[in-house]
């Protein structure tokens, strides 16, 4: 079964045998805590992200010249997670 949370309209998929029995406070409470684990979950790998985007910068940096291409690289990495975690936080304002 496909359920959409109501705040940050995340999907996700529950056995309906498990939640036969759910109340709606209980869906709520559901609806909550998968809310929480996405954002957890999207923040993590943001960091992640940033450390890989930081280190590719690092070792562009070179001994004694940059290379100009890996730094290229590395500055316009796309950073998918944070890009996320960033609409999200735009859907909480409203």
């Amino acid at each position: 079964m496909q359920r959409t949370t109501p705040k940050l309209k995340v999907n996700y998929f529950v056995n309906p045998r498990e939640v036969e029995d759910f109340t709606p406070r209980k869906f709520y409470q559901l609806d909550q805590r998968v809310e929480v684990d996405y954002v957890t979950k999207l923040r993590y790998e943001c960091e992640s992200e940033v450390q890989m985007r930081d280190r590719m910068i690092q070792e562009a940096q070179g001994w004694f010249f940059p290379d100009v291409e890996k730094m290229k690289a590395a500055r316009s990495m796309e950073l998918k997670s944070c890009r996320r975690l960033d609409a999200l936080k735009g859907k909480t304002r409203s």
